[in-house]
């Protein structure tokens, strides 16, 4: 999300970007600046979603991979309990930071 706004001081900027902007820019904004910054965004969004599809993949391999040894299998979710642990620990402020990882059936 690209924020077009007056205002210019950064506790705006701040304020903005905390609110989920991606970029922040102030108007009248420059119409080459907006196209540019909007095209990054979304190549951005197409590169996150490729990501996320590829460690979907990656989780359901090692899980298939754990489950043929018996001393391996439910690995992932032992090592998940203290990661969402440590997660909370550092205060993550993403619910999606402490989520554990259940990939798809």
């Amino acid at each position: 999300m690209v924020l077009v706004t007056t205002l210019d001081d950064p506790e705006s900027m701040v304020k903005g970007i905390e609110a989920a902007a991606d970029d922040f820019l102030t108007r009248p904004p420059d119409k080459i600046r907006l196209l540019a910054r909007s095209r990054s965004l979304i190549g951005m969004r197409r590169a996150n979603r490729k990501l996320a599809n590829v460690e979907s993949v990656l989780f359901s391999l090692a899980k298939a991979i754990e489950a043929k040894d018996p001393n391996t299998e439910g690995h992932v979710e032992r090592v998940s309990s203290p990661a969402l642990s440590l997660g909370r620990w550092l205060k993550l402020s993403d619910p999606v930071d402490c989520q554990p990882f259940i990939p798809s059936q």
